[in-house]
């Protein structure tokens, strides 16, 4: 630590030289001074720079420390230290490590393969709805086209009775009942991927718009 400046030897300085050679040493005496305080005040700025660096990298470390304490909360890293460095551990403490680091283990595993069995259950069921209301909608607009077609005839057979002036007792063809939507299978919505909701919102907007015209 460096002290700060003090005046040192004032009265030396403070002494009226009488000969030519006293002269030139004050003259001396007072340059080294000045240097001597110049160089101290370089000195001091230094250790204040050095200080303030310290307490920067001090909180960079602090900041650094947390964000890997954050990221080995939420991932672990599936080492049976968190650290992954050796430590010294007696028989049962490791028998009890090994357990518990085999029981998380396996229980992360069984989490993956149940997720994956229910992606692709809800993908079959999806898909087979899709299917299901695919068939509809072809069928529905097969039966619309029948239903145009006997309208167009029984409306030319209309004109024709008309212009010869007969009665006219054909019934006028109606459309029929049509074939209601297919029930989309339901899921919770925690089960729900962002990619399944979307594709799923395109297919009723797809729904409504082509049941619209059952009327």
């Amino acid at each position: 630590v460096i002290s700060p400046i003090k005046q040192k030897q004032g009265y030396i300085l403070s002494i009226q030289p009488r000969t030519h050679n006293e002269v030139l040493l004050l003259s001396a005496l007072c340059e080294a001074e000045s240097a001597n305080a110049a160089l101290k005040r370089c000195v001091i700025e230094l250790q204040a720079t050095n200080v303030l660096n310290q307490l920067h990298c001090s909180q960079l470390r602090g900041q650094l420390a947390n964000q890997e304490a954050k990221k080995q909360s939420k991932k672990k890293n599936g080492k049976l230290m968190s650290d992954g460095l050796p430590q010294l551990l007696s028989g049962d403490e490791v028998y009890e490590r090994v357990m518990n680091h085999e029981k998380e283990l396996k229980r992360v595993a069984d989490d993956k393969k149940t997720r994956r069995e229910e992606r692709d259950r809800r993908s079959g069921a999806l898909a087979t709805w899709k299917r299901l209301e695919d068939e509809r909608k072809r069928e529905n607009n097969e039966q619309r086209t029948r239903y145009r077609e006997a309208v167009g005839i029984w409306n030319e057979e209309k004109s024709k009775a008309k212009l010869s002036k007969q009665t006219f007792t054909l019934k006028k063809p109606v459309l029929g009942k049509l074939q209601p939507p297919v029930p989309r299978p339901r899921f919770n919505a925690c089960e729900e991927d962002d990619n399944e909701s979307a594709e799923d919102a395109i297919v009723l907007d797809e729904n409504s718009s082509d049941d619209s015209d059952d009327e």
